[in-house]
Formats: C-alpha cells, structure tokens, sequence
C-alpha cells in the first residue's frame, strides 16, 4: 500500500524535487531516524536499538519511516510517511539512521551523518558482488551497486567476527564492525519469552495444539522484481492437517509475499508484524533455506529442513556462503509425508537433535545472550570501540 501523500508530494516530477532539496538543511544533532522493511513494519534490530537508544538518550527525537498510518510506532516516538516531505527531511538532517535494508537510490550520505546497517538475516546465502556476478552484472553496475549500499554505511552490525570476513569481501566494506550479536534477538532469549509465547497463542488462538512455524524464503528464480516473487508451495496443507488434527500450521510467506487465507487447522501469519512473536509462539519449525533457522535455533526447539530443491538453489536459484549442510542443526526432508512424520512427535524431535542445535547454538549464535542491544547501542554512541575483528577467531 502506498503512503497516502498530499498533492505537491504525489507523482515522479514531484518526488525528484523534493529528492534533489536533499542536503540543503543543517544536520540536527538530536534527530534519529529508523527504519525497517521501507516502512511496512516497526521490528528487528533497529527497533530493540531504538528501545535501548531511547533509555539512554531520552532527549532525542525518534522518527519511523511508515508505509502508512496503519502501521503503529513505540510509545515515545513520531512517524513519518514514506515519500512525505517530512520524510524526505528526515534523511537529509537526521544526525542518525538506523536501517536494516539498502536506503533508496536517491540517498547519498552528508558529513556529520552517521548510518547504522543491521541487516534483517544471518549471513549466509550468497551476497554482494559473488551475487551481482552471478546475474551476470557488468563492472560498472557492480561499482553502482557499491556505492548505493556500503558507500552509504557509517557501522555495520553483524552477529559474529566470524561473519565479518562476507561483508569485507563482497561489499569491500574496510570500515567499523560492531559484531557482538544481533539486536533483534535479545527477545528470543530475555526472561520475558515465556510471558510473551503465553500472549501470542492465545492471540492467535492456537490453545493447546502444537504449534508448526512454516516460512519458505524468497526464491529469486522466482522474483518478477525485486520485491514481489512466488510463493513456494513444499507442503501440501490438505495432507499436513489430516494427519496432524492436533497441530496448526502457522504459515509465513517472505515479507514481498501476499497474505494467504486462514482455513482449518492452518493460520496464515505472512501479515503478523514481528516474526519474534511466531518463533515464541511455535513448538517446532519447518523450514528452508531461511537464515530464520538461526534465529529459531535460539530457543532450543527443533527445526525440520523441507529442501526438495537444495541442488537447484545451491547451484542456481541463490548458492551459499558456507555449505548448507553445516547449518541444519535438524533432520533433512524432500516432501510433506517426511514432514508429518518428523513433527508428528515433537518431543522425540527436540531429543534427536539437541547435541546438533547445541553445537550450532555454540558456533554461529555464541553472542546472542540477550545484551546485544546495550553493546550496539554504546558503540553507536562513542561510548566504546568496535572489539577487534580477530579477537576469539585464532
């Protein structure tokens, strides 16, 4: 949905002026802008920067870009309407930007700014320039691509200085990495989670039953732009809910996907606006190529791989940084009978594969301890410097 813009503000010759005004007002040292998914949702790492941001520095003014007014901001904060003048300004004066995607085109960084880079995944697939190559992008749009995205950066944020070494390379980023855990991930492992897994079933109304999370990833092979692609149908719902009455899929299209419909004992939550929320609430989950498999890892229940198609995606559809097999902490399936049999008894799942979640928890997930917000947040604010890359790696 578009934002809902005032007249002098609709239309291409409209938005190119106001984009070529960017500059022309002074920095405000007390303005913060963030924002998330352009404006569709208020979630992930730069909103639990936000809320710590917010306790430490109660005199700054806290933007969110909006899509549009249905989307609701934290107490304490304004919004601002994409593509407003307002936000237009806002990028232009905010001495501070937190984002967890690419800024628009437009955007070019002033002195005096500083842009925060979370990201929205754990790196793994296949990114920057080996990605661009492999699309067969020429020199030059490689060297476009560069300079709308780790030109723009003032800090990066990656889980792990293991991760580090993926950012240097395929986005020749030579500036500061605050590595020290994701953010967005403090709630999957903060002594709230069970209150918060409580108000989610209930809110969803999955009572008693077993809760499956099923979020397929987006599939470029598939895209028709680079936000809108088809959504992959691996599990067959008819034969998922008749043999499982007491279980409820809880189905989480990729957030370029449309929202399905709810029917008996599947509840479509593409729309539900923090996935935090669907990974508390889940008992087990199935999924793909997903880096959400990280971030579910995290709460110790077990994860079921549903990749009929990993030689394509490997080779063709996207690839990895690492080999995929190295970070399935689950069993591997190729179709929906594998998938009931393996979610059928969760219990006994949650025992096969503890040592493996275990020791992925002990490779990729060692800084998410709840904090990671308060070590971003002192970084952001000068009040200490990046670890060494090389520190904990020899």
């Amino acid at each position: 949905m578009a934002a809902p813009l005032a007249d002098d503000e609709r239309g291409p010759y409209r938005q190119t002026r106001l984009q070529l005004q960017h500059g022309q007002a002074p920095i405000d040292e007390r303005l913060a802008l963030f924002t998330t998914y352009a404006g569709t949702s208020v979630t992930d790492s730069p909103l639990a920067i936000q809320r710590e941001l917010s306790r430490r520095r109660p005199d700054l003014r806290i933007l969110w870009a909006v899509a549009d007014h249905s989307v609701a901001v934290p107490e304490g904060a304004e919004s601002v309407l994409v593509r407003s003048k307002e936000w237009y300004a806002a990028w232009s004066t905010a001495h501070l930007v937190v984002t967890n995607v690419e800024p628009d085109r437009w955007y070019r960084p002033r002195d005096g700014q500083v842009l925060v880079q979370t990201f929205h995944g754990y790196p793994s697939k296949t990114m920057g320039k080996v990605l661009w190559e492999s699309k067969n992008f020429s020199p030059r749009r490689i060297r476009h691509q560069l300079e709308h995205t780790s030109a723009t950066w003032s800090l990066l944020v990656t889980p792990d200085a293991a991760m580090d070494r993926h950012y240097r390379e395929q986005y020749e980023w030579a500036g500061p990495i605050v590595h020290e855990g994701y953010p967005r991930n403090d709630a999957l492992v903060g002594t709230a989670a069970l209150e918060r897994r409580a108000e989610v079933r209930a809110a969803l109304g999955i009572g008693d039953r077993t809760a499956v999370l099923h979020a397929p990833t987006w599939r470029d092979d598939r895209a028709s732009n680079f936000r809108a692609a088809e959504t992959v149908d691996t599990v067959d719902l008819d034969a998922f809910t008749r043999a499982l009455p007491n279980h409820v899929l809880l189905m989480r299209g990729h957030r370029f996907h449309r929202a399905g419909a709810d029917r008996p004992g599947v509840i479509d939550v593409t729309d539900h606006p923090e996935i935090n929320d669907l990974i508390l609430a889940a008992d087990v989950a199935v999924l793909d190529y997903s880096s959400l498999r990280f971030d579910f890892a995290l709460t110790g229940k077990p994860i079921v791989f549903l990749v009929p198609d990993l030689a394509d995606y490997t080779h063709g559809a996207r690839g990895f940084l690492f080999p995929f097999e190295e970070t399935t902490p689950g069993p591997l399936v190729a179709d929906t009978a594998a998938v009931i049999e393996q979610v059928r008894d969760v219990e006994a799942l949650t025992r096969r594969t503890a040592e493996d979640l275990a020791s992925f928890n002990a490779r990729f997930n060692r800084n998410h301890d709840g904090d990671a917000a308060r070590r971003v947040t002192e970084v952001m604010l000068g009040l200490r410097s990046p670890r060494d890359s090389a520190e904990g790696h020899a």
